[in-house]
């Protein structure tokens, strides 16, 4: 019997408890039925990225977890300084061992993941495929907002970029990239 393929999905919570406790209505069933359908074990880390937030409940629903999703391991990192969106992502990561990180903005909201084994299956095929992310993103990225919506002396990169509010990318290929960079701290 193979090793099963080790999905983790990284969480920033951004102030707002309320949206990752929402996610957490459906995300951790969904990511149990697909281990029971495929060979992916999940792991959720949610890292708490506002201090000043109170996550009590968040605290709660993640001890809940355990005993109604037990398959799921579900951890949460609280009271730690804000290290942005990369510092942050990157910490979930470098917690446990995974052959994929799913990449969920708090605030995103979707009605299945019935994409995600597919996701998945195109990365392992392809060893050059890096990561699987929407299509339609801007084409510009700026230190201070990620999106380079924004025009003028905001030091616009015009670059082609999968967006991260939703981002499956190789545990392998993030490893040899060495992670977010750190001259995107906010995106």
């Amino acid at each position: 019997m193979s090793e099963p393929v080790r999905l983790l999905v990284s969480i920033l919570n951004f102030g707002q408890p309320a949206n990752v406790l929402r996610q957490l209505q459906s995300l951790p069933g969904w990511l149990s039925d697909l281990g029971a359908q495929s060979d992916i074990a999940s792991r959720i880390v949610i890292r708490n990225n506002d201090p000043r937030a109170d996550i009590a409940a968040l605290a709660d629903r993640v001890r809940d977890l355990h005993a109604e999703f037990p398959d799921i391991p579900c951890n949460l990192v609280g009271f730690v300084p804000n290290v942005g969106f990369g510092g942050g992502h990157n910490a979930n990561i470098a917690l446990y061992p995974s052959d994929y990180v799913l990449i969920l903005n708090d605030d995103i909201g979707f009605p299945s993941l019935g994409w995600l084994e597919e996701a998945i299956r195109m990365l392992a095929v392809d060893p050059r495929t890096a990561c699987v992310g929407a299509d339609e993103n801007p084409r510009n990225i700026n230190p201070h907002f990620g999106n380079g919506l924004l025009p003028g002396a905001f030091n616009l990169h015009g670059i082609q970029y999968a967006e991260a509010s939703v981002l499956l990318f190789s545990r392998a290929a993030f490893d040899r990239l060495g992670g977010f960079s750190a001259d995107y701290p906010w995106a």
